[in-house]
Parts: structure tokens; C-alpha cells; sequence
């Protein structure tokens, strides 16, 4: 018996004001070829302190950008990734941009703009990976983003929204039944109120 911690990059940094060291995040705004599997390192010293406080399992998300990529599952015990590893590929990962509860007042019409343009631009994306995922193999040139989108668009796997507030979870499902994808909402820290 043990501990889980079903949202966390464990392992996938080790000094946080190191960058050399800091896995978690890619510059990029939109990642779905991204797996952490391929940064878990299995002798990071938090894994040892997290398996001392009794967490046993981990699912380590990616952070960064708006699809950030693909979690693992790993189990805590073991020496090497192949031991570790429970599940590749948990789910893909997406944070969805937003306005603050709380904004001045001078600030709010070029919020709202920055809010559309981000909007149109994840619309576009989206639009574009259904479209990739709708082809004919070998009609449309080879795109490894597109591709690992693929499987999240037919909603055969399942797509982790970050979401805490009442307006980012009912936001996260309206995008996700409007593309059809299996969703899950990632913290959902008001969801008692939707």
C-alpha cells in the first residue's frame, strides 16, 4: 500500500533553479509529440524522498504551453526506466488560456484581445490535427505533432484539461465535447460547483 500522486513532474527536474536540470516544460505552445517517459530519470534524489514520505505510484505530466504533451504512470520502485514504468502514455496534456476572476479595469480590453488571439490560434491547431487525422496515410506530408494527436482526436485516448475554477472546467468541457475528445479534468479544484 502506498501514496499516489496523480498530477506531478517528479523526477523531471532536479534543482529547480537549474535549467540544465529542469525537464518539465518546452518553449513551445503546442507539443503532443512529447512524452515524459523520455525525461523521467529514475536516480533523481526526489523519487528517494517521495518514496520515503509513502507515495508509491506517480503520474508525471508535462507543464509548459498549451498542449504540453504526454504523462507516464510510474511506480516508485525500481531502477531503471523499464522498471518504473507502469503506463507510457496516461494522456495527453492541455491548458487551456483563460481570463484572471480578477483584472483591472485598464488592463481588460487587451487581455480579452490577447484571450481571442490565443483562442483562434489553439481553433486552428485543432482544426488542422483533425484534418491530419482525417486524411488518407501518406495524402498529406509526415507531421510527428499531427500524428500524436491522432489517437486524442479519435478519442481513443484520454485528454487531461487543467482546470481548477467553475469557468475553466465548463470552458475545458465545451472545447472537448465540441472536438470530441475524451476528457478529464486535471484539479478541478470548483468542480463541486458544475
Amino acid at each position: 500500500p502506498g501514496l499516489i500522486n496523480a498530477a506531478s513532474q517528479l523526477s523531471l527536474f532536479e534543482i529547480s533553479g537549474l535549467e540544465q536540470t529542469r525537464d518539465h516544460a518546452e518553449l513551445a505552445r503546442f507539443q503532443p509529440d512529447l512524452r515524459t517517459t523520455s525525461a523521467i530519470d529514475p536516480f533523481s534524489e526526489h523519487v528517494a524522498v517521495a518514496r520515503a514520505e509513502g507515495i508509491t505510484t506517480a503520474a508525471v505530466l508535462p507543464t509548459g504551453g498549451i498542449v504540453s504533451g504526454r504523462g507516464s504512470l510510474v511506480q516508485l520502485d525500481g531502477w531503471s526506466m523499464p522498471e518504473m514504468l507502469r503506463e507510457g502514455e496516461i494522456g495527453l496534456v492541455v491548458s487551456l488560456p483563460s481570463l484572471p476572476a480578477r483584472l483591472p479595469a485598464e488592463d481588460r480590453a487587451k487581455a480579452i484581445d490577447r484571450l481571442a488571439a490565443a483562442w483562434e490560434e489553439i481553433e486552428r491547431y485543432f482544426d488542422r490535427a483533425v484534418h491530419f487525422s482525417e486524411a488518407q496515410p501518406g495524402v498529406l506530408p509526415r507531421d510527428l505533432g499531427h500524428e500524436a494527436m491522432t489517437p486524442y482526436l479519435r478519442a481513443e485516448k484520454k485528454v487531461l484539461f487543467r482546470a481548477n475554477s467553475y469557468k475553466d472546467i465548463l470552458q475545458a468541457v465545451r472545447f472537448a465535447e465540441h472536438y470530441g475528445l475524451r476528457a478529464v479534468i486535471l484539479g478541478g479544484g470548483e468542480a463541486w460547483k458544475v
